[in-house]
C-alpha cells in the first residue's frame, strides 16, 4: 500500500511539472474528455476535441478581471444528449501548468446570451480554468432569443432548461472532471462561478439547484424575477404613452445630472458620486429642476440624425420622470414591481426622433419588447410593432403571465440556501446603486428573503449577521448596470470579486467590506471599500474616512410591499380541494366570495381511484347538496354542491380583496405570551414595539408561533408523514399519447407501491409552474384557546393532504369562531367589533 501511494504522489507531481506543449495537445485533451454518463443522458465526444497552446496573450482587463499576459491552453469540444439529435459546444481556457492553482470557474452571459466571449479570461489571473457554453444554440454568437421559440406558437422547451439552469450545469460537471483529468490531479479542485445580469442569474441558477457542487460564486446585478424583470424595461414607454409626453433625451440626460450635482455631498464626500441614493430619494425634489436649461448637440446613431437640443426641463417631463422611478403601479394605485434608483440614467426611457414629423416618440425596448413577444406571445418577432391599448395593469399581467409560466426555470428566486450552507459555499453578490437596466432593489429583496427564511425566529441583526457567515450583499456606489458609470467615474467597483471569494473560501478571510478599484476619472487607481448590506457608507473627516452605518429610515427606502403582484400563495405549496362543507362557509360569508372563488376554480363531481395501469378501482362522489335562497338552515330549496379544485392564490385572492389595506400590517410574529390577567402581548422579529391585545388569533400554519403562548416547550411537534407533494401545471397538448386524458368534472389519482399522483383538466393558460413541499401533520391538542389565545387553521389541526379537507377545516374554524365570539360575550366585551 505504501508503495502505491509514493507512486500516486510522484505522478501527480510530474503532471504537475509538464510544460504547455505538453499537455496542451489534441491526444492529451482527449485523454482528458470524461466518460459519458457523467451527467445523465449527456454523452461526450473526444473526437470533437480541439487543443490550441495560446502565447503571450494580454488581455486588456475589464471591470471583472484586471489586464494581464498570459499562456494557456484553448480548448474546444462538444457533448450531446441521448436520444437528441443535439451538440452542444464548450470552450475551456486553461492555464499553464506552472499556473494552475486547483482553481475552475464558470462564466455566465449577458442579455438574451447564456455566454460573454469577454468573460472566459476570468480565470486566468487566478490560476483557474474558465468555461463557457453555448447552451446548444448552435454557436457561441447564437442567443436564447434565437432557438425560442421554436416556431410561431411551439415553445423550445429543451432550449428552455438549457438556458434556464441545464447547460451550466452539464457545463461546470464536464469541465471539472475535464479539469483533474487534464492536470493529473488527485487532491481538491475549488469551484467557482462568476457572472453579472443574465450571468448573475445563471449563478443563482446553479447555487439555488446544485449547491453542494460549489465552493463559492460571485454574482452580479442578477436578472433574477425574469417575468417581472423583462417586462420592466417596457414600463418608461408606457407611462410616456400615457401621459402622453415624449421628452427629449436631452432633457432627461440634464436632470440625471442635475441630480448627480444635488445628491453627491450627502455621503459626507464630493467626488461626483451618489453613495447613497436613499439619502437623495429622501432629500432630494425632482420638481426643483423644472425650468433649468438643457442643451445638447446634433448626433447620428444607427444612420439616424437627431437635431441638436436645447430648451428649458418642463412640468411635464418631472411628472413622467417621477412616474417612472416611482416605480409599476397598476390602475388601483397598487405595487407592481420597482423601479432604479434615483441618480440612474433613464436608459429605457430614452425616445426616438422622426425626422418626417419633427417629433419624438417612444422607442420600444428591445428586451422588453421581445421577451414579451417570444417569451409570452411565442411568436417569432424581434420586438413588439407598437404599445397601443398597452396600460400599466397589462404590463403588471405581463408581469404575473411571465411569473407564471416560468416559475421553476427562469425566476431564479428559492430563498432557502441551507443546503449550499451547509456544503460550506460562500457567495459574493453585488450590484451596482446607480444601475440603469436591473433594479438594485431586486437584489435586496432576494438578500432579505433568504434572510427571512433562514433565520425568522432571529432578530433583524441577528438573522443579518448569521447570514453574512456564508452570503454578503454589497452596493456598488454610483456604478452602473455591470460596469462602471461614465456619469460618476470617481465610484469604486470591485474588480477583484473573484480573488475575494477566493479568500474567503480557501483562506477564511471574511470580506466585512469588499475591495473596490476607481478605475477611471480624478480618483483612477483609489481603493475603496464597498459596504455590506444593510450598513450604507457614510463620509467623515472631510471625505477622507469612510464608515459603513446602520439607517433605518434610508433602508426602509430599498423596501417596497408588491401588492399588485399577489401574495406568495401564488407558488407556495400545491393546488386546493374545497370540499361542500368548505364552500358552504363562503356562501354563508357572502354568495359573491362563493362565485368569485368557483369562477377561479373547476367543479369535481367525482374523483376517480386508478392502479398504475391506468384501470379504475372506485369512483367516489365528490358532492353533497347545499341550502341555498335562504341564509338560515329551514331554506327549502337544495342544489348540489361540488368540489372545488383551485389554488392556494385563488382563494387567496378572493379572501384577501375584500380585506382593507389599512388594517393589514405586514410583521413577523417573534413570540405571543398569553396573560390570565391582562392582555395578551405580542412581538415582532424586527424589534418594533410590541401589541397588546386581548384576542389573539392564531392563523400562522403548522409550524405555528402563537402555539407556544399554549403550551411552553413545544410539547406538539409537527410530525413528517414522508409524503413530498410535487405540482404543476402542462398544456394537455405536451401530454404523451400513454396518459389517458381525464374526463370533465373528474379527478383522477393513479397509486402504486410507493406514492399516488393526481391529476385533472384546469381552465388556465399553457405555463410551467412547478412545486415541491413535504406533508407535515400535527398530533391532536387537548386545547386551542388559553387566556384569549386561540389556534385555527392548520396551527390547531394539519391534516394530511389526503383528507382533502385542510382549506374546508380552516374556513369552519374561521366560522365558527366568529360565532363563538359573538355570541359567547363578543357583544359585551366588544370583540364583536372586529367581527
Amino acid at each position: 500500500m505504501s508503495k502505491f501511494l509514493l507512486w500516486t504522489v510522484s505522478a501527480a507531481a510530474l503532471a504537475r511539472a509538464a510544460t504547455l506543449e505538453d499537455v496542451c495537445t489534441t491526444a492529451h485533451a482527449k485523454a482528458a474528455v470524461p466518460v459519458s454518463g457523467l451527467v445523465q443522458g449527456v454523452v461526450t465526444n473526444p473526437s470533437s476535441i480541439t487543443a490550441a497552446p495560446v502565447y503571450n496573450e494580454s488581455t486588456a482587463g475589464s471591470d471583472y478581471y484586471p489586464a494581464g499576459t498570459y499562456d494557456y491552453c484553448n480548448i474546444t469540444m462538444t457533448y450531446s444528449h441521448a436520444g437528441k439529435d443535439d451538440s452542444v459546444l464548450l470552450q475551456f481556457w486553461m492555464p499553464t501548468p506552472d499556473d494552475f492553482q486547483n482553481r475552475w470557474v464558470s462564466t455566465g452571459g449577458f442579455g438574451f446570451a447564456i455566454n460573454v466571449a469577454s468573460n472566459v479570461p476570468a480565470g486566468l489571473p487566478y490560476g483557474a480554468v474558465a468555461g463557457r457554453t453555448d447552451g446548444g444554440f448552435g454557436s457561441f454568437d447564437t442567443q436564447f432569443s434565437s432557438v425560442y421559440p421554436l416556431v410561431n406558437g411551439t415553445a423550445n422547451y429543451d432550449a428552455l432548461y438549457m438556458f434556464g439552469y441545464q447547460a451550466h450545469h452539464e457545463m461546470s460537471s464536464i469541465g471539472k472532471a475535464f479539469t483533474k483529468n487534464f492536470y493529473s490531479m488527485s487532491d481538491k479542485l475549488y469551484a467557482y462561478y462568476q457572472g453579472c445580469s443574465e450571468g448573475g442569474r445563471e449563478g443563482w441558477s446553479q447555487v439555488q439547484r446544485f449547491p453542494e457542487e460549489w465552493d463559492g460564486a460571485v454574482i452580479g446585478a442578477p436578472a433574477i424575477r425574469y417575468g417581472q424583470q423583462q417586462v420592466n424595461h417596457l414600463v418608461p414607454q408606457v407611462v410616456e404613452q400615457t401621459l402622453d409626453y415624449y421628452p427629449e433625451n436631452c432633457e432627461f440626460s440634464e436632470m440625471v445630472t442635475l441630480i448627480i450635482d444635488a445628491c453627491d455631498e450627502l455621503d459626507g464626500r464630493k467626488d461626483g458620486v451618489i453613495s447613497r441614493t436613499d439619502l437623495c430619494q429622501l432629500n432630494f425634489d425632482l420638481k426643483s429642476t423644472i425650468g433649468k436649461p438643457y442643451a445638447c448637440n446634433a448626433s447620428t446613431s444607427m444612420g439616424v440624425t437627431t437635431p441638436a437640443q436645447n430648451g428649458t426641463i418642463t412640468a411635464e417631463g418631472v411628472r413622467v420622470a417621477q412616474t417612472i422611478l416611482d416605480g409599476l403601479k397598476d390602475s388601483e394605485g397598487r405595487q407592481a414591481y420597482f423601479w432604479y434608483r434615483i441618480g440612474s440614467e433613464f436608459t429605457d426611457a430614452e425616445t426616438s426622433y422622426d425626422s418626417t414629423t419633427g417629433t419624438y416618440g417612444i422607442d420600444i425596448s428591445e428586451l422588453g419588447g421581445e421577451w414579451v413577444t417570444h417569451g409570452l406571445q411565442l411568436l417569432d418577432l424581434d420586438n413588439l410593432s407598437n404599445l397601443d391599448n398597452v396600460t400599466y395593469d397589462t404590463l403588471r399581467d405581463w408581469m404575473l403571465e411571465g411569473l407564471q409560466r416560468y416559475e421553476d426555470v427562469l425566476q431564479t428566486t428559492w430563498p432557502d440556501l441551507s443546503r449550499f450552507q451547509a456544503a460550506g459555499g460562500k457567495v459574493i453578490h453585488y450590484h451596482g446603486e446607480s444601475d440603469n437596466s436591473i433594479p438594485p432593489a431586486s437584489s435586496v429583496r432576494y438578500f432579505e428573503s433568504v434572510r427571512d427564511t433562514m433565520f425568522p425566529n432571529k432578530t433583524y441583526n441577528a438573522s443579518v449577521e448569521a447570514l453574512n457567515e456564508f452570503y454578503r450583499l454589497y452596493l456598488v456606489p454610483g456604478a452602473s448596470h455591470c460596469n462602471t458609470n461614465s456619469l460618476q467615474p470617481n465610484g469604486p467597483y470591485p474588480q477583484n470579486s473573484l480573488g475575494d471569494l477566493m479568500n474567503w473560501v480557501e483562506k477564511g478571510i471574511e470580506p466585512v467590506t469588499l475591495n473596490g478599484t476607481v478605475l477611471s476619472g480624478d480618483y483612477e487607481g483609489e481603493e475603496q471599500k464597498i459596504c455590506s448590506w444593510p450598513l450604507r457608507p457614510l463620509w467623515k473627516n472631510n471625505g477622507t474616512v469612510m464608515d459603513c452605518v446602520y439607517d433605518q429610515k434610508s433602508i426602509d427606502t430599498w423596501l417596497y410591499d408588491l401588492d399588485a403582484t399577489h401574495s406568495a400563495t401564488l407558488t407556495i405549496g400545491g393546488g386546493l380541494g374545497v370540499a361542500p362543507n368548505g364552500l358552504r362557509v363562503l356562501e354563508r360569508l357572502d354568495e359573491d366570495i362563493l362565485r368569485d372563488a368557483v369562477s377561479g376554480g373547476y367543479m369535481v363531481d367525482h374523483s376517480n381511484l386508478k392502479d398504475k395501469h391506468g384501470r379504475v378501482l372506485m369512483r367516489l362522489p365528490s358532492s353533497s347538496t347545499t341550502t341555498t335562497g335562504s341564509r338560515d338552515s329551514d331554506g327549502t330549496t337544495t342544489t348540489p354542491m361540488h368540489l372545488l379544485g383551485t389554488s392556494r392564490h385563488n382563494i387567496w385572492r378572493c379572501l384577501r380583496k375584500r380585506i382593507p389595506d389599512s388594517i393589514i400590517i405586514n410583521k413577523r410574529v417573534a413570540s405571543v405570551t398569553a396573560h390570565p390577567t391582562h392582555r395578551n402581548t405580542v412581538t415582532f422579529v424586527d424589534g418594533s414595539e410590541p401589541v397588546h391585545a386581548d384576542l389573539v388569533i392564531g392563523a400562522d400554519g403548522l409550524k405555528s408561533v402563537t402555539k407556544h403562548a399554549l403550551f411552553d416547550g413545544d410539547p406538539y411537534p409537527p410530525h413528517y408523514e414522508g409524503l413530498i407533494g410535487i405540482g404543476g401545471f402542462l398544456p394537455t397538448s405536451t401530454l404523451p399519447p400513454t396518459i389517458p386524458r381525464p374526463e370533465p368534472g373528474s379527478m383522477n389519482f393513479c397509486f402504486s407501491g410507493t406514492g399516488f399522483f393526481g391529476y385533472f383538466y384546469a381552465t388556465s393558460s399553457p405555463t410551467s409552474v412547478q412545486t415541491m413541499w413535504p406533508t407535515w401533520t400535527s398530533p391532536p391538542l387537548p386545547t386551542w384557546e388559553r387566556e384569549g389565545v386561540v389556534l385555527v387553521g392548520d396551527a390547531a389541526h394539519a391534516l394530511p393532504s389526503t383528507s382533502g379537507q385542510g382549506a374546508s377545516q380552516a374556513l369552519e374554524d374561521v366560522e365558527a369562531l366568529g360565532r363563538g365570539v359573538w355570541w359567547g360575550g363578543g357583544r359585551e366585551t366588544g370583540y364583536s367589533d372586529g367581527v
